[in-house]
Order: C-alpha cells, then sequence, then structure tokens
C-alpha cells in the first residue's frame, strides 16, 4: 500500500510539464529576443531590429547592435526556418565584396544534414568600414543562421573580436 503513495507523487510530477529557465546574460551583457531567437550583446550597445517581413507579425528575423562609438556593429539573423538574409546581403550601390569561400559538409547530426557554409567580406565604397558575414545554411533541415561583424578598421575589428564570437555563441534558436 505504500508504494502507490510513493509512486503517486513520483506519476503526478511526470505529467507535469517542464519549463525551462530563462537565460541570464553574462554581467555586462544583456538579452536580445526576437521572434525565433535570443542573443546576448554587450551591455552598453544600442539594439535595432532589422526589417519585418508579413510572416513574423511584425517582428524581425535579424537584429542589430551597435557600439556607442559606432565604430563597430553586430548582425544576426535567424529565421523560423530558412529564408533570405535581405539586411545583411551586399548593399551593391554601397558595398564591393572583397572575399568569398564556401564549403559543403555533412553534419554528424543523425540525419546526415547537409551544410552550406559561406564566409565573405564587403567593404564600403567610401572605405568608412569593412564587413564580414558567416552565414550557415543547413539544406536538410531547411534552416539558417547569419552573422555579421561590421567595423571601421583592423584595430576595431582586434578590439571586438572577442565580443563578436561571444555573441555568436550565445545564440539560442527556438523551434515552432
Amino acid at each position: 500500500m505504500k508504494r502507490y503513495f510513493v509512486l503517486a507523487p513520483l506519476a503526478l510530477s511526470l505529467a507535469l510539464p517542464v519549463q525551462a529557465a530563462p537565460r541570464r546574460a553574462p554581467k555586462g551583457w544583456k538579452t536580445y529576443d526576437g521572434p525565433w531567437f535570443s542573443v546576448f550583446y554587450p551591455a552598453t550597445w544600442k539594439a535595432t531590429p532589422g526589417k519585418a517581413p508579413a510572416a513574423t507579425g511584425g517582428k524581425s528575423d535579424s537584429a542589430f547592435f551597435t557600439s556607442p562609438d559606432g565604430s563597430a556593429q553586430f548582425a544576426i539573423y535567424s529565421p523560423m526556418w530558412n529564408g533570405t538574409p535581405a539586411d545583411l546581403n551586399i548593399d551593391m550601390k554601397k558595398e564591393k565584396q572583397v572575399s568569398l569561400l564556401a564549403t559543403n559538409s555533412t553534419a554528424k547530426d543523425g540525419v546526415k544534414s547537409q551544410i552550406t557554409t559561406k564566409w565573405q567580406t564587403f567593404s564600403a565604397n567610401n572605405k568608412s568600414y569593412t564587413r564580414s558575414i558567416v552565414d550557415v545554411e543547413n539544406k536538410t533541415l531547411n534552416t539558417r543562421r547569419v552573422f555579421g561583424f561590421r567595423y571601421k578598421n583592423a584595430a576595431t575589428y582586434r578590439k571586438f573580436s572577442p565580443q563578436f564570437q561571444k555573441f555568436k555563441a550565445s545564440l539560442e534558436q527556438y523551434l515552432d
């Protein structure tokens, strides 16, 4: 008889939904919540949503994070599924492509996903900035994430590169 009393609370606890605790940004960082993702960014930086496609009900799949002095900017594009990162694509009127490297690989994720990764660098025609992006598209799972880093010069790149790596690593993509 005692077994039933011990097992009943266990069965009840297994039937209740489990909800993960919200992520906390590290000290000196804030959390940005997009419609399908969250990401950490430096607390002193300004967060700006990108252009919002109609499919997200007015929320943007992209966001930009600008340093206080404007010398650097991080960007993220993380839609629910795949899509076109219009906010991060080259602006042919203002930029030229200076490098492109693309690779195709197969992920060992249980489904052997076909992944295309592109590293691109653009330079402003007026030489005011350089912008690099990494675009990771999983063609099997139909997902995509794109990170961008715009910087004034090599010194700015070196200064903010560690924060950019932390920014990229903080991405959490939501499921539908």
